[in-house]
Protein backbone atom coordinates (compact mmCIF):
# COMPACT_ATOMS: atom_id res chain seq x y z
CA UNK A 1 0.00 0.00 0.00
CA UNK A 2 2.78 2.54 1.13
CA UNK A 3 4.21 1.82 -2.56
CA UNK A 4 1.31 2.79 -4.61
CA UNK A 5 1.03 5.94 -2.34
CA UNK A 6 4.48 6.88 -3.05
CA UNK A 7 4.36 5.60 -7.15
CA UNK A 8 1.13 7.85 -7.30
CA UNK A 9 2.64 10.97 -5.26
CA UNK A 10 5.74 10.62 -8.31
CA UNK A 11 2.89 11.23 -10.94
CA UNK A 12 1.10 14.18 -9.80
CA UNK A 13 5.01 15.62 -8.85
CA UNK A 14 5.43 14.87 -13.31
CA UNK A 15 2.43 16.65 -13.96
CA UNK A 16 2.63 20.02 -11.99
CA UNK A 17 6.02 20.19 -13.10
CA UNK A 18 4.64 19.64 -16.85
CA UNK A 19 1.79 22.08 -16.72
CA UNK A 20 4.15 24.86 -14.71
CA UNK A 21 6.66 24.31 -17.75
CA UNK A 22 4.23 24.62 -20.77
CA UNK A 23 2.65 27.94 -18.82
CA UNK A 24 6.05 29.11 -18.44
CA UNK A 25 6.72 29.18 -21.87
CA UNK A 26 9.67 26.86 -21.60
CA UNK A 27 8.11 23.73 -23.16
CA UNK A 28 7.06 22.56 -26.63
CA UNK A 29 7.54 24.97 -29.57
CA UNK A 30 8.96 28.39 -29.41
CA UNK A 31 6.06 31.07 -29.89
CA UNK A 32 6.05 32.05 -33.73
CA UNK A 33 7.84 35.64 -33.90
CA UNK A 34 7.36 38.15 -37.09
CA UNK A 35 9.74 39.32 -36.99
CA UNK A 36 12.25 36.00 -37.69
CA UNK A 37 14.24 36.61 -40.82
CA UNK A 38 13.23 33.00 -43.25
CA UNK A 39 15.90 31.84 -45.51
CA UNK A 40 15.03 30.73 -48.80
CA UNK A 41 17.49 29.09 -50.52
CA UNK A 42 18.68 30.40 -54.00
CA UNK A 43 21.19 27.60 -55.35
CA UNK A 44 20.07 26.31 -58.36
CA UNK A 45 18.37 22.34 -58.20
CA UNK A 46 18.55 20.31 -61.11
CA UNK A 47 15.37 17.80 -60.67
CA UNK A 48 14.83 16.10 -63.94
CA UNK A 49 16.07 16.94 -67.78
CA UNK A 50 14.78 14.81 -70.85
CA UNK A 51 16.07 13.32 -72.63
CA UNK A 52 19.08 10.89 -70.74
CA UNK A 53 20.87 10.60 -73.90
CA UNK A 54 22.25 12.65 -76.67
CA UNK A 55 24.61 13.73 -79.48
CA UNK A 56 26.05 17.16 -80.45
CA UNK A 57 23.44 19.46 -81.17
CA UNK A 58 20.67 17.51 -79.11
CA UNK A 59 18.83 20.04 -77.50
CA UNK A 60 17.82 18.98 -73.62
CA UNK A 61 15.30 20.15 -71.43
CA UNK A 62 16.17 20.56 -67.54
CA UNK A 63 13.48 21.01 -65.03
CA UNK A 64 14.44 22.52 -61.62
CA UNK A 65 13.81 25.97 -60.00
CA UNK A 66 16.14 28.98 -59.47
CA UNK A 67 17.17 29.12 -63.31
CA UNK A 68 16.72 32.88 -63.57
CA UNK A 69 20.26 33.86 -63.26
CA UNK A 70 21.49 30.56 -64.42
CA UNK A 71 25.47 31.28 -65.99
CA UNK A 72 26.37 27.74 -67.46
CA UNK A 73 24.95 24.38 -68.13
CA UNK A 74 27.03 21.66 -68.79
CA UNK A 75 27.06 17.49 -69.46
CA UNK A 76 29.68 15.30 -68.09
CA UNK A 77 31.80 18.09 -66.94
CA UNK A 78 31.71 19.95 -70.52
CA UNK A 79 30.03 23.23 -71.46
CA UNK A 80 26.77 23.41 -73.30
CA UNK A 81 27.29 24.97 -76.66
CA UNK A 82 24.70 26.80 -75.72
CA UNK A 83 21.28 27.59 -73.93
CA UNK A 84 17.68 29.40 -72.91
CA UNK A 85 16.35 30.29 -69.80
CA UNK A 86 12.64 29.24 -70.99
CA UNK A 87 11.63 30.56 -66.80
CA UNK A 88 12.76 30.01 -63.16
CA UNK A 89 12.26 26.41 -63.73
CA UNK A 90 13.32 24.94 -66.96
CA UNK A 91 16.31 26.15 -69.45
CA UNK A 92 16.84 24.60 -72.84
CA UNK A 93 20.50 23.56 -73.73
CA UNK A 94 22.15 22.39 -76.43
CA UNK A 95 25.16 19.77 -75.98
CA UNK A 96 28.22 20.39 -77.78
CA UNK A 97 30.86 18.40 -79.89
CA UNK A 98 32.73 17.53 -76.69
CA UNK A 99 29.47 16.40 -74.29
CA UNK A 100 30.36 14.40 -71.91
CA UNK A 101 28.61 11.47 -69.83
CA UNK A 102 27.87 12.06 -66.24
CA UNK A 103 25.98 14.68 -64.89
CA UNK A 104 24.14 17.40 -65.78
CA UNK A 105 24.65 21.17 -64.39
CA UNK A 106 23.38 24.31 -63.73
CA UNK A 107 25.71 27.26 -62.57
CA UNK A 108 23.88 30.58 -61.05
CA UNK A 109 25.08 33.34 -59.31
CA UNK A 110 25.03 31.36 -56.11
CA UNK A 111 26.87 28.02 -57.35
CA UNK A 112 26.26 24.93 -58.97
CA UNK A 113 23.88 21.80 -58.70
CA UNK A 114 23.79 18.28 -60.47
CA UNK A 115 22.05 15.50 -61.33
CA UNK A 116 23.82 12.35 -62.72
CA UNK A 117 22.88 10.35 -65.43
CA UNK A 118 23.27 11.61 -68.81
CA UNK A 119 24.78 9.74 -71.67
CA UNK A 120 26.78 11.60 -74.43
CA UNK A 121 26.96 9.94 -77.95
CA UNK A 122 29.59 10.39 -80.26
CA UNK A 123 28.86 10.47 -83.55
CA UNK A 124 31.36 8.26 -85.53
CA UNK A 125 31.94 8.62 -88.80
CA UNK A 126 31.98 5.49 -90.82
CA UNK A 127 34.99 3.74 -91.39
CA UNK A 128 36.25 0.25 -91.23
CA UNK A 129 38.15 0.51 -88.20
CA UNK A 130 35.82 2.57 -85.41
CA UNK A 131 37.50 3.51 -82.31
CA UNK A 132 34.80 1.48 -80.23
CA UNK A 133 35.75 3.36 -77.14
CA UNK A 134 34.26 6.83 -77.74
CA UNK A 135 30.48 5.60 -76.99
CA UNK A 136 31.62 3.89 -73.94
CA UNK A 137 31.43 5.06 -70.69
CA UNK A 138 34.50 5.58 -68.37
CA UNK A 139 34.71 5.63 -64.73
CA UNK A 140 38.59 5.76 -62.61
CA UNK A 141 40.50 5.95 -59.69
CA UNK A 142 40.31 9.66 -57.48
CA UNK A 143 41.14 12.60 -60.10
CA UNK A 144 42.97 15.76 -59.09
CA UNK A 145 42.40 17.54 -62.47
CA UNK A 146 40.47 16.94 -65.48
CA UNK A 147 37.02 14.44 -65.66
CA UNK A 148 37.74 10.85 -65.79
CA UNK A 149 35.11 11.09 -69.24
CA UNK A 150 38.02 12.77 -71.09
CA UNK A 151 39.80 9.73 -71.57
CA UNK A 152 37.62 8.60 -74.24
CA UNK A 153 36.16 12.10 -75.57
CA UNK A 154 38.56 12.36 -79.00
CA UNK A 155 40.08 15.55 -77.78
CA UNK A 156 43.59 15.04 -76.77
CA UNK A 157 43.79 18.35 -75.56
CA UNK A 158 41.77 17.03 -72.44
CA UNK A 159 42.75 15.08 -69.94
CA UNK A 160 42.19 12.67 -66.57
CA UNK A 161 45.27 13.18 -63.70
CA UNK A 162 45.27 10.59 -61.78
CA UNK A 163 45.05 11.51 -57.46
CA UNK A 164 48.65 9.51 -57.41
CA UNK A 165 51.25 8.01 -59.31
CA UNK A 166 50.82 4.52 -58.47
CA UNK A 167 48.08 1.87 -58.04
CA UNK A 168 45.94 3.97 -60.13
CA UNK A 169 43.07 2.25 -62.74
CA UNK A 170 40.79 3.64 -65.40
CA UNK A 171 37.62 1.27 -67.40
CA UNK A 172 35.83 1.78 -70.48
CA UNK A 173 32.18 0.18 -70.41
CA UNK A 174 31.93 -0.49 -74.37
CA UNK A 175 28.04 -1.31 -73.98
CA UNK A 176 27.90 -4.39 -75.41
CA UNK A 177 30.51 -7.19 -76.42
CA UNK A 178 32.76 -6.71 -79.64
CA UNK A 179 36.08 -8.28 -80.29
CA UNK A 180 39.04 -6.02 -79.66
CA UNK A 181 42.90 -6.45 -80.64
CA UNK A 182 44.35 -3.02 -80.08
CA UNK A 183 44.55 -0.66 -77.74
CA UNK A 184 45.76 2.69 -77.83
CA UNK A 185 47.01 4.93 -74.74
CA UNK A 186 48.12 8.75 -75.09
CA UNK A 187 50.04 10.31 -72.35
CA UNK A 188 51.69 13.28 -71.46
CA UNK A 189 55.75 12.43 -71.65
CA UNK A 190 56.39 14.13 -68.43
CA UNK A 191 53.67 11.98 -66.37
CA UNK A 192 52.62 9.15 -68.29
CA UNK A 193 52.00 5.30 -67.26
CA UNK A 194 55.24 2.90 -67.11
CA UNK A 195 53.81 0.33 -65.91
CA UNK A 196 50.25 -1.26 -66.33
CA UNK A 197 48.09 -4.27 -66.81
CA UNK A 198 46.01 -4.48 -69.42
CA UNK A 199 42.51 -6.62 -68.50
CA UNK A 200 39.31 -7.10 -70.35
CA UNK A 201 35.75 -8.85 -68.99
CA UNK A 202 32.40 -9.74 -70.57
CA UNK A 203 30.61 -8.93 -67.39
CA UNK A 204 32.73 -6.72 -65.33
CA UNK A 205 33.07 -9.27 -62.97
CA UNK A 206 35.56 -12.01 -64.33
CA UNK A 207 38.60 -9.76 -65.69
CA UNK A 208 41.35 -11.65 -67.29
CA UNK A 209 44.99 -9.96 -68.29
CA UNK A 210 46.15 -10.21 -71.87
CA UNK A 211 49.19 -7.45 -72.00
CA UNK A 212 51.43 -6.07 -69.18
CA UNK A 213 53.13 -3.30 -69.64
CA UNK A 214 56.32 -2.57 -67.84
CA UNK A 215 59.10 0.33 -67.77
CA UNK A 216 57.39 1.61 -71.07
CA UNK A 217 59.16 4.79 -71.87
CA UNK A 218 57.09 7.74 -72.91
CA UNK A 219 59.48 10.03 -74.23
CA UNK A 220 60.91 7.66 -77.05
CA UNK A 221 57.37 7.22 -78.09
CA UNK A 222 55.76 11.07 -78.03
CA UNK A 223 53.39 9.77 -75.34
CA UNK A 224 51.87 6.99 -77.27
CA UNK A 225 51.67 3.33 -76.30
CA UNK A 226 50.22 1.17 -78.79
CA UNK A 227 49.25 -2.31 -77.23
CA UNK A 228 48.46 -5.39 -80.02
CA UNK A 229 47.32 -8.71 -78.71
CA UNK A 230 45.36 -11.92 -80.34
CA UNK A 231 41.52 -10.68 -80.57
CA UNK A 232 39.62 -11.14 -77.31
CA UNK A 233 35.91 -10.52 -76.87
CA UNK A 234 35.25 -7.52 -74.46
CA UNK A 235 32.81 -5.22 -73.22
CA UNK A 236 34.82 -3.79 -70.26
CA UNK A 237 38.37 -2.89 -70.78
CA UNK A 238 40.50 -1.90 -67.70
CA UNK A 239 44.09 -0.39 -67.09
CA UNK A 240 44.56 -1.89 -63.70
CA UNK A 241 47.69 -1.61 -61.28
CA UNK A 242 49.10 1.85 -63.15
CA UNK A 243 52.02 3.62 -62.16
CA UNK A 244 54.20 6.29 -63.11
CA UNK A 245 57.76 4.78 -62.14
CA UNK A 246 59.98 7.42 -64.23
CA UNK A 247 58.78 10.83 -62.91
CA UNK A 248 57.32 12.07 -59.51
CA UNK A 249 54.24 13.57 -61.33
CA UNK A 250 50.67 12.30 -61.64
CA UNK A 251 49.81 10.23 -63.89
CA UNK A 252 48.14 12.15 -66.57
CA UNK A 253 45.98 10.02 -69.91
CA UNK A 254 44.38 12.40 -72.44
CA UNK A 255 42.95 9.61 -74.66
CA UNK A 256 42.18 5.79 -74.89
CA UNK A 257 41.27 3.96 -78.27
CA UNK A 258 39.73 0.48 -78.33
CA UNK A 259 40.21 -0.62 -81.68
CA UNK A 260 39.38 -3.91 -83.96
CA UNK A 261 42.09 -3.92 -86.22
CA UNK A 262 41.96 -5.64 -89.17
CA UNK A 263 45.02 -7.59 -90.28
CA UNK A 264 47.19 -5.65 -92.27
CA UNK A 265 49.12 -6.79 -94.98
CA UNK A 266 52.90 -6.75 -95.12
CA UNK A 267 53.48 -5.27 -98.43
CA UNK A 268 57.18 -5.48 -97.52
CA UNK A 269 57.10 -9.44 -97.69
CA UNK A 270 59.44 -10.79 -100.19
CA UNK A 271 59.84 -8.00 -102.39
CA UNK A 272 63.31 -6.58 -103.44
CA UNK A 273 65.04 -5.22 -100.37
CA UNK A 274 68.66 -3.34 -100.29
CA UNK A 275 70.88 -1.99 -97.47
CA UNK A 276 73.92 0.14 -97.17
CA UNK A 277 75.98 -2.71 -96.14
CA UNK A 278 75.50 -6.32 -95.45
CA UNK A 279 76.99 -8.87 -92.95
CA UNK A 280 74.42 -10.65 -93.98
CA UNK A 281 71.63 -10.36 -96.82
CA UNK A 282 69.44 -7.65 -96.92
CA UNK A 283 66.59 -10.19 -98.26
CA UNK A 284 67.04 -11.90 -95.14
CA UNK A 285 64.53 -8.85 -93.19
CA UNK A 286 61.60 -8.97 -95.91
CA UNK A 287 61.59 -13.03 -95.98
CA UNK A 288 58.99 -13.40 -93.54
CA UNK A 289 60.73 -15.78 -90.66
CA UNK A 290 62.19 -14.10 -87.93
CA UNK A 291 64.79 -16.75 -87.68
CA UNK A 292 66.63 -15.12 -90.37
CA UNK A 293 67.77 -11.75 -90.73
CA UNK A 294 70.16 -8.75 -91.92
CA UNK A 295 72.92 -7.62 -89.87
CA UNK A 296 75.08 -4.34 -90.92
CA UNK A 297 78.60 -3.84 -91.07
CA UNK A 298 78.28 -1.61 -88.70
CA UNK A 299 76.41 0.33 -85.93
CA UNK A 300 75.93 3.78 -86.97
CA UNK A 301 74.67 5.41 -90.22
CA UNK A 302 73.20 2.67 -92.06
CA UNK A 303 69.68 2.27 -94.05
CA UNK A 304 67.49 -0.52 -95.45
CA UNK A 305 65.23 0.20 -98.23
CA UNK A 306 62.20 -1.81 -99.74
CA UNK A 307 61.05 -1.49 -103.48
CA UNK A 308 57.17 -2.70 -103.49
CA UNK A 309 57.08 -3.47 -106.89
CA UNK A 310 54.64 -0.46 -107.24
CA UNK A 311 52.94 2.50 -105.77
CA UNK A 312 50.47 1.60 -102.46
CA UNK A 313 49.05 3.56 -99.51
CA UNK A 314 51.05 3.18 -96.72
CA UNK A 315 50.88 4.21 -93.34
CA UNK A 316 52.83 2.48 -90.81
CA UNK A 317 56.41 0.39 -90.92
CA UNK A 318 57.18 -2.21 -88.34
CA UNK A 319 60.89 -3.41 -87.98
CA UNK A 320 61.06 -6.11 -85.66
CA UNK A 321 65.16 -5.35 -84.29
CA UNK A 322 67.93 -7.94 -82.57
CA UNK A 323 66.38 -6.42 -79.20
CA UNK A 324 70.33 -6.05 -78.28
CA UNK A 325 71.38 -4.59 -81.61
CA UNK A 326 69.21 -1.93 -82.51
CA UNK A 327 69.86 1.92 -83.85
CA UNK A 328 68.09 4.32 -81.38
CA UNK A 329 67.19 7.17 -84.07
CA UNK A 330 65.35 6.46 -87.28
CA UNK A 331 63.88 8.11 -90.10
CA UNK A 332 61.23 6.81 -92.59
CA UNK A 333 61.77 8.10 -96.03
CA UNK A 334 59.46 7.59 -98.92
CA UNK A 335 59.78 8.10 -102.85
CA UNK A 336 57.12 6.87 -106.08
CA UNK A 337 60.66 7.24 -108.33
CA UNK A 338 63.70 6.72 -105.59
CA UNK A 339 65.03 9.82 -106.50
CA UNK A 340 62.83 12.37 -104.73
CA UNK A 341 62.38 10.81 -101.20
CA UNK A 342 60.36 12.51 -98.16
CA UNK A 343 60.81 12.20 -94.32
CA UNK A 344 57.69 10.98 -93.17
CA UNK A 345 58.40 9.54 -89.98
CA UNK A 346 61.23 10.46 -87.58
CA UNK A 347 62.21 9.63 -83.66
CA UNK A 348 65.40 9.71 -81.78
CA UNK A 349 66.34 7.92 -78.50
CA UNK A 350 64.41 4.86 -78.67
CA UNK A 351 64.79 1.90 -76.72
CA UNK A 352 63.57 -1.55 -77.30
CA UNK A 353 63.45 -2.71 -74.05
CA UNK A 354 59.84 -1.68 -73.76
CA UNK A 355 58.63 -3.18 -76.52
CA UNK A 356 61.21 -6.59 -77.04
CA UNK A 357 62.55 -5.19 -80.19
CA UNK A 358 59.36 -3.79 -82.43
CA UNK A 359 59.57 -0.56 -83.54
CA UNK A 360 56.37 0.68 -84.79
CA UNK A 361 55.89 3.40 -86.38
CA UNK A 362 52.38 5.53 -87.93
CA UNK A 363 52.26 8.11 -89.99
CA UNK A 364 49.55 9.89 -92.26
CA UNK A 365 48.59 7.30 -95.27
CA UNK A 366 50.99 8.14 -97.72
CA UNK A 367 51.79 6.94 -101.78
CA UNK A 368 55.17 5.17 -102.27
CA UNK A 369 56.67 2.50 -104.29
CA UNK A 370 60.15 3.25 -102.51
CA UNK A 371 60.57 2.81 -98.35
CA UNK A 372 63.92 3.44 -96.54
CA UNK A 373 65.17 3.75 -93.01
CA UNK A 374 67.91 5.70 -92.65
CA UNK A 375 69.42 3.98 -89.10
CA UNK A 376 71.56 6.17 -87.15
CA UNK A 377 73.64 5.80 -83.59
CA UNK A 378 73.51 2.31 -82.51
CA UNK A 379 72.20 1.58 -78.66
CA UNK A 380 74.49 -0.83 -78.32
CA UNK A 381 78.58 -1.99 -79.62
CA UNK A 382 76.60 -4.94 -81.97
CA UNK A 383 76.53 -4.12 -85.79
CA UNK A 384 72.45 -3.05 -86.26
CA UNK A 385 70.47 -6.53 -86.73
CA UNK A 386 66.50 -6.29 -88.30
CA UNK A 387 64.87 -9.46 -87.99
CA UNK A 388 62.07 -8.43 -89.84
CA UNK A 389 61.24 -5.01 -91.82
CA UNK A 390 57.61 -4.81 -92.92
Amino acid sequence: MKTITQFIFIILCLSDMIFTSCADGDFGANPYDPNTPITVSQLPKVLSFTPTEGKEGDVITITGVNFTTATNVAFGGKGASSFEIIDDATIEAVVSSYGGTGAVAVTNHKGTRSLEGFLFIKEIDPTENPNLALNGYATGSAAISGSISNINDDNDKSWWQAAGNDNEWVKIDLGKIYSINTVVMTWDMNAAGTDCDLMISEDDVNYTTIYSIKNWDAVSNDGINKVSFDNANARYVKLANMKNSATPYNMTLFEVEIYNTPPAENLALQKIASASSNNTAAFNAVYGNTSFMWQAEGNDDEWFKVDLGKIYTINNVVIQWDAGAYAADCEILISQDDVEYTSVYSITGWDSAATEGAQDMNFDNVDARYVKALLKNGATPWRMTIKEFE
